[in-house]
């Protein structure tokens, strides 16, 4: 069986809702009525997560914060070319811009908080799995007035831990 080495980046519950809400592009199709539904879409990014998990147990897999690789990018590529043993073809990255599908510019004032409503919020903080939040190192809004509700709510400065290999194997 060959090996593939696989690199999943991947957003907080909150953001991908978000994410897919405002440029649904083809989950329509794959998932029909799912935009509408929280509870369906917290099944969805579950099970999304479930597998990816269990795969690493046969699969060489990084799991990576969408955020990480935003806000550093360079510390990522690095991580993951270290991680495999991998040949840096220049002396330095070719930095995006933008992200494809994504506003043309980043505005880091609104790049990581969320637009859900807090009763929103509450829907998946109830249908979420536990276990995958941990895995992917993601925490509960428990409050609304936390900041991530309405502001950017990344330390630039706070060490990256997505860049951690996970031992799939032990449960």
């Amino acid at each position: 069986i060959p090996v593939y080495n696989y690199v999943l980046i991947h957003k907080s519950p909150y953001q991908w809702i978000d994410s897919i809400r405002s440029n649904p592009m083809d989950f329509e199709q794959f998932y029909p009525g799912a935009l509408d539904d929280l509870e369906r879409l917290c099944r969805i990014y579950t099970e999304f997560h479930i597998y990816w998990k269990n795969m690493g147990k046969f699969r060489n897999i990084r799991m990576i914060k969408y955020e990480d690789l935003l806000l550093k990018t360079a510390d990522v590529l690095d991580g993951i070319k270290d991680h495999w043993n991998l040949d840096k073809k220049n002396e330095s990255y070719n930095m995006p811009t933008h992200v494809h599908n994504s506003a043309r510019e980043i505005d880091w004032d609104k790049q990581f908080y969320t637009h859900l409503s807090w009763a929103e919020v509450e829907v998946v903080n109830q249908h979420i799995n536990t276990d995958i939040l941990r895995i992917l190192q993601y925490e509960y809004i428990e409050d609304p007035s936390d900041r991530r509700l309405r502001t950017k709510h990344v330390e630039a400065d706070r060490e990256s831990t997505s860049q951690l290999s996970f031992d799939f194997g032990a449960d």
